[in-house]
């Protein structure tokens, strides 16, 4: 049993395994034997195309409903409620990485403006899905 059987479950085809060449072959017929290989090749690789293209496509949606399954939409922040705003530039890599608390003030869609609590002045302009 060869490596190919036991890994693949067929044997390959190389060209160390390929038929020999025919002994009755007439010479003006090889441009008529070259011509339809290459249209049997062209045949195969476009049945390859379309079963690679389906497998494809099998994965996407596979992927597209395990990914559905586990991401969850956050509510939208209403106007009044309080909220907590990450500091991006921290001075130190102990000091506190959250802002706040901060009111929500504004909302355009999902453009949010808050106010700072102690100087209720608006502060920053934020997208709410993040």
């Amino acid at each position: 049993m060869t490596a190919s059987r036991l890994l693949f479950g067929y044997e390959l085809r190389t060209p160390g395994t390929w038929p020999a060449p025919r002994e009755d072959f007439v010479e003006d017929e090889l441009a008529e034997e070259v011509a339809n290989r290459v249209e049997t090749i062209q045949q195969m690789s476009e049945e390859a195309r379309v079963i690679a293209r389906e497998k494809v496509r099998q994965k996407q949606l596979e992927a597209k409903k395990r990914y559905d399954k586990h991401v969850y939409f956050r509510r939208p922040f209403a106007i009044g409620e309080q909220v907590l705003m990450k500091d991006h530039v921290t001075p130190t890599k102990f000091s506190d990485r959250w802002l706040g608390p901060m009111t929500v003030a504004q909302q355009q869609m999902v453009l949010c403006t808050i106010t700072d609590s102690i100087f209720e002045r608006p502060s920053t302009f934020f997208n709410g899905r993040r």
